[in-house]
């Protein structure tokens, strides 16, 4: 019977130790998996961006400089921007539950900005007019990516 008294305050200790080994593991891997799937939806958000600011460059540089687009690269820019703009306007649907508040705030101000640009102008003015507001958006949304994430750059 001592041999039991001397035991059982030994196995209940090591009993609640392993609830809280336990406890701390899950709440490890559920905070880990949560910023993974935070970082990946700010680089998805960040390339659709990119994409659609790239379509918009290599048409800039075009009416720039005068010249066609040929009709092949023309019909790839077109499908990479069209599904940069749906991936985008998916984004500021679903960053309000995954993201910062920030980076939804800015995701809702970069929709309005590049709603409002105006479509009357020429189509370089219009393109001229909108290079800006993905640019300023990306590096935005890299910041405030960096902050929410706990990246330090220097």
């Amino acid at each position: 019977m001592n041999t039991l008294t001397q035991l059982l305050p030994q196995f209940a200790i090591a009993v609640l130790t392993a609830l809280i080994t336990v406890y701390l593991a899950l709440h490890r891997f559920r905070t880990e998996k949560w910023w993974e799937r935070k970082a990946e939806t700010y680089s998805h958000i960040i390339e659709a961006l990119h994409s659609a600011k790239h379509t918009l460059e290599v048409n800039y540089k075009a009416e720039m400089n005068r010249h066609d687009i040929p009709a092949e690269r023309d019909k790839t820019l077109n499908e990479r921007s069209l599904q940069a703009n749906d991936d985008i306007r998916k984004s500021i649907d679903t960053s309000a539950f995954l993201l910062c508040d920030a980076a939804h705030q800015r995701l809702v101000r970069y929709s309005k900005e590049a709603d409002a640009v105006d479509t009357e102008c020429s189509y370089f003015e219009y393109l001229d007019n909108l290079i800006p507001i993905h640019a300023s958006c990306i590096a935005d949304i890299i910041k405030i990516a960096r902050k929410d994430l706990g990246i330090r750059y220097k």
